[in-house]
């Protein structure tokens, strides 16, 4: 053969080989191609999916429009252009196939074995903000296309400042006149109205509170404007806001602008777009004008929400100055999937929009027809329904609109708790609307009486609002079978699609979504075919069983007052109606405004010293001292007024002199009568406050006036109901007579502690604090400082080891006047469980007659013996002895074979066999295992057998010539001369004197026994055997010594109770079987001979066969 061929063949033959270790898959992918997705058809459009024009706004919104192949199971992550700024979106969903947008990256993922071609797309984006001040700049998507877009200019004269900053304007602008503007808090408002700080007084807190994307936060900003600013009406002030990861809306950024001391509005606060930028506007108005001598303390608040997360961890400087937020991703929406609760006929809540001084009522009607309708059971039908809701006189433009939420079902097909969306109502003109009643307008000479007739009898559904703020609504027939508008409420639906068609819509845009499953959403729509499957019948599928009634209104009370009403909804058959429940909303902080108090003007505002919520209606009067120095005092012309809506007393255009204000009566019973004026007047005078106008003054008396409520003290005593011990670890709370919480949430109180109850400023709600600076006592618990009332004590956990059959409450506690103290006792009993012992012998007969005694277990070492000897045969109950003052165990007569323990407490116990009966022994140490009793009313049993008596052997293996103690021997013990049933299946070893073996001891596992070997050296020739039951055996010999001849015959050997190896000796003898060679002989250098002339032959018919081939070779 060629030797170079050969070579080749060789080192191919290796590659070959090598290869085949490679993983096929790493070389298919490998060659795969990345190109597993393709764009085409790609062009930009505005929001309204039409062609862009020459110039854009830097602020528009602008769309991509483009077309997607995607090769089968393909997932790819591709980044936007870096001068564009996204939102997360969901572009398009399908089951395995998702587009989406997410940390400015497209999504792109197919999971199913073939590909996919989509059409018309569309990803909505912006320009990033750096960019939006260049004139011309280019987009780069996925390296496919580039746009080129010309800016537009933004119209404004400067470049605006940073946040917190002021942005002078052209025209009446007066916002380079402000001192001192102040970015003082930023915070989230959590549930319970808790303020969480992110900045707090000007400075970051640490750690800062979780913000997530949809969060809302407030920005609160300090400023003044000094009176040489001269504002005039139609001068503004405008401020930047923090818009690049925030969205704020009109809706929680505008209202009235007041000037606190007369609560006059001095101007409008509005959210304006200056070239994309989000800014808040104060346009003063000519009220401002009056008395002019500047504004202090100006407030002013912004409210927006998280609109995107940060990236590393914070906002930039361009977004909160030097205050970085971090931001979150926005949590997971949960499936609308959990079973709805019980529905009414009538319910109303309410709130506040945040930042905003708009109330909101969500009226719900009918609800409960609505879920036996989808239900598929039989719903009501009514008549004539009326809706009346008498609102506050404080409220103002009050809209009304209507809506139908649709709600998916559960998977037994019951209507769900969420809803997934709403449809509207068709109006009065046959457009689909959320205000569907005719509004009717009462005339001026129209009584409210007839104004309210006109509305019930009138013909098609409708509403009106009294001059009295009553607000009368007729639905007609709810749900209105007829398909005609005059009739009552019907959805709306056109040719286009049909008011079922618009709820599927809903249905199949939530399961699009990924809200809930395809599986759901066709449950949903069977349960709307059942909805509307209750008209006999009828062609109709736009009819409402219930529906929601939103109210918004906007008020003129301030922050801390309190609204509170209810609505009532009557029909045929039922006039009185039926009245929802009691709903109170308290306004919040809202808007901004400023101090400003003439010279000749006192003003008080009178509130709740903790709460510092407004207290109306308190009388005042007002004394003018007659003449200088005189002391007397009369009361002035109106002197006598009562604080306003707004908790206000206010005296203006007051003449030079010395005045003293008395308060004519308590505001309710449950303030003391001490009351606290701030700044105080430095007399000191009960009841009296004295103060002097001086109208050369730069400004007048600003007061705030503080009621303090009447306290006392509740103390709950916790003991044991047998041994009146005080217990510690008990935890309850506290509760009104009716069973609501006292403070919410609810406060966990522990014995041994005191509290106090106190407002936190911080929350804005009261609540119960440990005092830490006492001590508490062992088993009680004081709570100082409660406002006067009926209280009780709510058992939420029992001491360790304690429990109550009852319902856990304390008896009432009554605290009627101030500094009044009221105890109550509360006792909890131990649980209790029982112990069981059975006592068999190995034949499962009962045995009495053994003696035990019974240790408590706490820790790892901690054993305590308990009572004295307890017998099979008794019962035994623990109990406390009273007159003792101590427990013991009483004994009664029992079950042969059972020892029963009753009225232990909770805890670890077992029991250690002390005597035997006769004719058995202990096993082992006598003690059964650790149990505990863990709950009221648990039993622990054990089962204790004991066996007869045991005895232990020893084998000695001796050389039948000499003597001499034989090592490696072996041997089986077996139950019969045979040696056929053996008693345990193990070989035994003879000691050799130098490793762990040659001991043993017997051990039995359930029915069966075995040899277990104990870790020991053994003497040479000896095999001990320890724990044989007693009886007769047979030692059979399974291996002789090496050299020895192995018997063949059984040596018998027996055991007596009690018998130990070394009284207990059996001797056996073995014959020699003749001399093996010597060690250290001519054996291995034969072997090694013969191995090296085999190497010899190999070698030398190798090397002929090379000659031979060689030869062969050289004739070729």
């Amino acid at each position: 053969m060629d030797k170079p061929k050969t070579t080749w063949m060789v080192v191919l033959s290796i590659l070959l080989i090598l290869g085949s270790f490679l993983p096929i898959q790493t070389i298919a992918e490998t060659l795969r191609s990345p190109e597993s997705y393709t764009f085409s058809h790609m062009a930009l459009l505005d929001a309204e999916n039409q062609k862009l024009p020459t110039e854009i706004s830097g602020s528009d919104t602008l769309r991509l429009s483009f077309d997607l192949a995607i090769e089968k199971n393909t997932s790819v992550s591709l980044s936007l252009p870096e001068n564009s700024q996204t939102k997360d979106q969901h572009i398009y969903q399908a089951g395995e196939l998702s587009i989406r947008v997410e940390d400015h990256q497209l999504q792109i993922v197919n999971d199913k074995d073939h590909e996919v071609s989509l059409e018309d797309l569309l990803l909505d984006f912006q320009l990033a903000k750096e960019v939006r001040a260049e004139t011309a700049i280019s987009l780069d998507f996925f390296e496919e296309v580039s746009f080129p877009l010309k800016i537009r200019p933004p119209n404004r004269s400067t470049t605006l400042s940073s946040l917190g900053g002021v942005t002078p304007f052209s025209g009446l602008d007066k916002t380079s006149t402000v001192n001192d503007m102040l970015l003082k808090d930023i915070y989230i408002i959590r549930s319970g109205n808790t303020k969480e700080y992110i900045v707090k007084d000007g400075v970051p807190q640490v750690p800062q509170p979780t913000v997530k994307v949809g969060d809302g936060v407030y920005f609160d900003y300090r400023f003044t404007v000094p009176s040489e600013a001269n504002l005039k009406k139609d001068d503004y002030i405008i401020v930047d806001l923090p818009e690049e990861h925030f969205n704020f809306s009109t809706l929680s950024n505008k209202g009235p602008f007041y000037e606190s001391g007369s609560n006059t509005k001095i101007g409008e606060i509005e959210l304006i777009d200056v070239g994309g930028d989000k800014k808040l506007k104060i346009v003063f108005n000519e009220n401002v004008e009056q008395k002019w001598n500047g504004l202090d303390d100006c407030f002013l608040t912004a409210y927006g929400t998280a609109g995107r997360e940060t990236t590393d961890g914070e906002v930039g400087q361009s977004e909160t100055g030097r205050y970085p937020i971090v931001i979150d991703p926005k949590p997971d929406e949960g499936n609308p999937g959990n079973p709805i609760g019980n529905l009414e006929t009538i319910t109303k809540n309410g709130g506040t929009y945040a930042n905003s001084n708009a109330v909101y009522w969500t009226i719900s009607l009918m609800m409960d027809s609505y879920k036996k309708a989808l239900n598929g059971e039989t719903p009501d039908f009514y008549q004539n329904v009326i809706l009346e809701d008498q609102f506050d006189e404080s409220l103002s433009n009050i809209s009304v609109s209507m809506y139908m939420n649709i709600y998916t079902v559960t998977d037994d097909g019951k209507m769900a708790k969420d809803p997934i969306g709403q449809v509207q109502f068709i109006g009065p003109s046959g457009s689909n609307t959320l205000t569907p009643l005719q509004t009717l307008v009462q005339g001026a000479a129209e009584s409210s009486a007839d104004f309210e007739q006109r509305i019930r009898a009138n013909l098609y559904p409708c509403y009106g609002i009294t001059k009295e703020n009553k607000l009368i609504a007729n639905f007609r027939n709810l749900p209105n079978l007829t398909g005609s508008r005059s009739e009552g409420l019907l959805l709306f639906g056109n040719g286009t699609l049909s008011a079922k068609e618009r709820i599927w819509k809903v249905i199949d845009d939530t399961v699009l979504a990924g809200r809930i499953t395809a599986e759901r959403g066709e449950k949903t729509k069977e349960a709307y075919e059942r909805y509307f499957s209750h008209d006999n019948g009828g062609q109709y599928d736009n009819y409402p069983f219930g529906f929601n009634v939103r109210i918004n209104a906007e008020t003129s009370l301030g922050e801390g007052s309190v609204i509170e009403n209810k609505a009532v909804v009557s029909w045929e058959n039922n006039s009185e109606g039926k009245e929802g429940e009691s709903n109170k909303i308290t306004i919040n902080n809202w808007g901004g405004g400023a101090t400003r108090v003439p010279p000749t003007t006192f003003r008080l505002k009178k509130m709740d010293n903790d709460t510092k919520e407004i207290l109306k209606n308190v009388e005042f009067e007002l004394k003018k001292e007659t003449s200088p120095g005189s002391g007397t005092y009369t009361t002035i012309a109106n002197g006598i007024k009562k604080t306003d809506g707004s908790g206000v007393l206010l005296y203006e255009n007051l003449t030079n002199g010395k005045y003293c204000l008395i308060e004519k009566n308590n505001p309710d019973p449950k303030y003391k009568e001490k009351l606290e004026i701030v700044p105080p007047d430095g007399i000191g005078e009960e009841g009296k406050y004295y103060f002097t106008i001086d109208r050369s003054a730069k400004e007048g008396i600003a007061v705030s006036a503080y009621n303090f409520l009447a306290v006392g003290k509740i103390k709950l005593i916790k003991e044991d109901a047998e041994t009146d011990e005080k217990l510690n670890d008990a935890v309850f709370t506290l509760r009104n007579k009716d069973g609501t919480d006292v403070v919410s949430p609810n406060v966990s109180l522990e014995t041994g502690k005191n509290y106090l109850y106190q407002y936190n400023d911080t929350t804005k709600t009261y609540t119960i604090v440990e005092d830490t600076p006492t001590s508490g006592t062992a088993g009680e618990i004081t709570i100082e400082d409660l406002p006067l009332g009926e209280y009780y004590f709510q058992e939420e956990r029992a001491p360790d080891g304690y429990t109550y059959d009852d319902d856990g409450k304390s008896s009432g506690a009554i605290l009627s006047t101030d500094g009044q103290t009221v105890s109550v006792t509360r006792k909890n009993r131990k649980k209790i469980g029982q112990l069981d012992l059975i006592k068999t012998g190995p034949d499962g007969t009962k045995l009495d007659g053994a003696e035990f005694e019974l240790y408590s277990v706490k820790g790892a070492s901690n054993e305590t013996k308990l009572g004295g000897t307890f017998i099979t045969g008794k019962n035994y109950h623990y109990q406390y002895n009273r007159t003792a003052q101590a427990y013991e165990f009483i004994e009664s007569n029992g079950i042969e074979g059972e020892l029963h323990i009753t009225g232990l407490p909770l805890g670890k116990y077992y029991l250690k066999e002390t005597k035997a009966p006769d004719g058995f022994k202990i096993t082992g140490n006598g003690k059964t295992a650790v149990k505990e009793i863990t709950a009221d009313g648990v039993t622990i049993t054990f089962e204790m057998i004991n066996e007869l008596a045991e005895g232990d052997v020893t084998l000695i293996k001796k050389d039948a010539t000499n003597d001499k103690n034989l090592k490696g021997a072996k041997f089986k013990v077996a139950t019969d001369a045979l040696g056929t049933i053996f008693f345990a299946p193990e070989e035994l070893e003879v000691g050799d004197g130098t490793n762990p073996t040659g001991s043993y001891k017997a051990i039995k596992n359930g029915a069966n026994w075995t040899f277990q070997l104990v870790s020991t050296v053994t003497p040479i020739g000896k095999l001990i055997i320890e724990g044989l039951p007693e009886g007769d055996y047979y030692f059979i010999e399974t291996k002789a010594p090496d050299g020895y001849v192995q018997l063949s015959a059984a040596h018998k050997f027996t055991i007596t109770a009690g018998q130990t190896a070394a009284e207990n000796l059996v001797t056996i003898q073995n014959h020699p079987k003749g001399t093996l060679p010597k060690t250290g002989g001519t054996g291995k250098h034969l072997i090694l001979g013969v191995g090296t002339l085999a190497t010899m032959l190999v070698v030398g018919y190798f090397l002929s066969e090379q000659v031979r081939r060689k030869r062969e070779g050289d004739r070729g």
